[in-house]
């Protein structure tokens, strides 16, 4: 966990959308990596559900988008 400006805290995350092996399991516990698999990752979506063009804006914005 990092703590950022105005109040805010990072985590370390990985995400994957199959599984993650018993070596990554590891050196994920080991650098203090929080991991999300498909299950886990199906579950997250399934709770806050994003359309498909809220994804893109979010997408083209983070890209810098056209102008």
């Amino acid at each position: 966990m990092f703590r950022g400006c105005v109040g805010l805290i990072f985590s370390l995350l990985a995400v994957t959308n199959r599984r993650f092996n018993g070596t990554a399991h590891l050196q994920a516990k080991l650098n203090h990596v929080a991991l999300i698999d498909g299950e886990g990752l199906a579950e997250r979506l399934r709770e806050n559900p994003i359309r498909r063009g809220e994804l893109i804006s979010y997408l083209w914005q983070s890209a810098g988008g056209l102008d």
